[in-house]
């Protein structure tokens, strides 16, 4: 696959080493992702990239410029159909290369993988074009996509019931849209039970009535445990990091907090998946990177990076991506902290 033309100025990570650190980038990219083709790249190449039909499956950095893209995911039998837009100034409006390796993540390991029955519930953080949401739908998880009213109304809107039409082909769980303001948010029992309702779409329009807002309002007994939080490259302004990390830790304290709704107390113990998070990103900066998954303990979360080795195996297998593909992006498991190693810090 190609490197890329695309990723413009973002800050490289800096060069550590061992498989826990950051990944070892080639030298031609080090100090920043500028212009990585080569003069070898043939006229042919190039105008490929503007075909969507060739570029399919191609680093997030390739396909920027293009307003529809076709994701194959053979380990689903399936293609998803992806708006994305180039002439907004939102992040929200386009495909990120850590949602890429996120999802084949996802896709291959067992946990996430296999078919959660009845009751798995996932909200994702920032969830943009929605990618994320509609692939955990097919793999069997109520979703809850987030993001705030305008990114809920853009191309989210329209990934989501473009692939929805998908479901009476065998897509096996849904997703719903929900707006969620990080700086807004507060973790009450309302606002997680309105977040995990079953009722439609939230409501995106500046003019929505209250009358559809007691549509959507869930019954107290429609609140569900959360089992996974997601999100991708969401640490990338200093002023949005607590309040992430805030609206994050609520949403699983609760869950874990929570004993669930009456479907999920129909699954064997043994099925119900830990209430747990994950959080993909690239390392452009890596101090601010650094700081930014520090500023998680003062929540009362714990993240462990998940293995490189692990990572390198799974990228290669599901996208036949060498590792300078994707060089910088890493991928966190976060979980609350038992109340013991919380005192030991305090």
């Amino acid at each position: 696959m190609g490197k890329g033309k695309s990723r413009g100025t973002k800050a490289h990570p800096e060069s550590q080493s061992q498989d826990q650190s950051s990944q070892q980038c080639p030298p031609e990219l080090e100090g920043g992702w500028a212009d990585a083709s080569g003069p070898d790249e043939s006229a042919e190449e190039e105008a490929a990239l503007y075909d969507a039909a060739k570029v399919v499956n191609r680093p997030a950095y390739d396909t920027k410029h293009l307003d529809v893209l076709q994701y194959n995911v053979p380990e689903l039998n399936l293609t998803l159909t992806l708006h994305q837009s180039s002439t907004t100034h939102s992040t929200s409006s386009s495909l990120w290369l850590s949602s890429q390796v996120l999802a084949a993540y996802l896709l291959h390991t067992p946990r996430y993988a296999r078919n959660p029955r009845r009751g798995a519930l996932a909200v994702e953080l920032g969830a943009g074009v929605g990618f994320l949401s509609v692939l955990l739908a097919h793999m069997g998880w109520d979703v809850r996509a987030t993001d705030l009213p305008e990114v809920l109304r853009g191309v989210m809107k329209k990934n989501g019931r473009e692939n929805a039409v998908l479901e009476r082909l065998g897509m096996k769980g849904r997703m719903r849209r929900r707006e969620l303001d990080w700086e807004q948010w507060t973790g009450t029992v309302e606002e997680v039970q309105r977040l995990t309702s079953s009722a439609s779409d939230s409501s995106a329009s500046s003019s929505s009535s209250s009358s559809s807002e007691e549509e959507n309002a869930p019954s107290q007994d429609e609140a569900r445990r959360i089992n996974l939080v997601l999100a991708t490259d969401t640490l990338y302004v200093p002023h949005l990091v607590e309040p992430f990390w805030r609206t994050f830790s609520s949403l699983l304290t609760s869950s874990s907090s929570s004993s669930g709704s009456a479907v999920q107390a129909e699954l064997q113990p043994e099925l119900q998946p830990e209430t747990h998070g994950l959080v993909a990103l690239e390392r452009r900066d890596s101090p601010f990177i650094t700081s930014s998954l520090e500023a998680a303990q003062r929540f009362g979360l714990q993240l462990t990076r998940v293995s490189q080795k692990k990572l390198r195996r799974i990228v290669r297998d599901a996208l036949k991506w060498e590792e300078e593909v994707w060089c910088g992006v890493e991928i966190w498991e976060v979980k609350v902290k038992v109340k013991e190693e919380q005192q030991e810090q305090q």
